[in-house]
């Protein structure tokens, strides 16, 4: 689908660009002007898409319905800030469309937080490694044992019967 999109933006003009943006994958007119204001941008974002699609799907999770607004505004936010503030041409970058896919995944999945993420995304454009070697050498990984905040939680209501009394009578 992807390569069909690129194939059939190739010959438009940036105006038919952003229009067809915005008509298949519901992006609003600013970052569909952002996307298609640069040619490699661009075509990162649509390897980016592809990538991402294809990241959901091998894990065997479902594709989120937005995903191309997801993609369009990490890279237009977090990704180009760094890419800018280091004055990289597309030729230099080592944060590729697959390294993005897998921090949006791993954001989207609840793995890890937006502030992890944003770390992350620092990260690998200083060593340019991917966001699973980050989260493994640094421990980002949110684990969560329910059986363990159900623990916590039990021994916090235990140790305050006043205030549970007071929310039982309206308090």
């Amino acid at each position: 689908m992807i390569l069909g999109l690129r194939k059939s933006l190739d010959d438009k003009s940036p105006e038919q660009q952003q229009d067809k943006l915005v008509k298949e994958y519901g992006l609003d007119d600013k970052i569909a002007t952002l996307l298609t204001s640069d040619f490699g941008l661009q075509s990162f974002y649509l390897k980016a898409l592809d990538d991402s699609r294809a990241t959901f799907t091998q894990n065997k999770a479902p594709v989120p319905s937005d995903l191309a607004k997801k993609v369009a505004s990490w890279l237009a936010g977090e990704y180009l800030s760094h890419f800018n503030a280091r004055a990289l041409d597309w030729g230099e970058v080592e944060v590729t469309p697959a390294h993005l896919s897998q921090l949006i995944y791993l954001f989207d999945q609840g793995q890890i937080t937006a502030t992890v993420a944003k770390s992350i995304m620092a990260e690998m454009f200083e060593t340019g490694s991917t966001p699973s070697k980050i989260i493994r050498d640094r421990g980002y990984l949110m684990q969560v044992d329910s059986l363990k905040l159900a623990e916590i939680a039990r021994s916090v209501v235990d140790s305050h019967p006043q205030a549970v009394s007071d929310f039982h009578h309206g308090k």
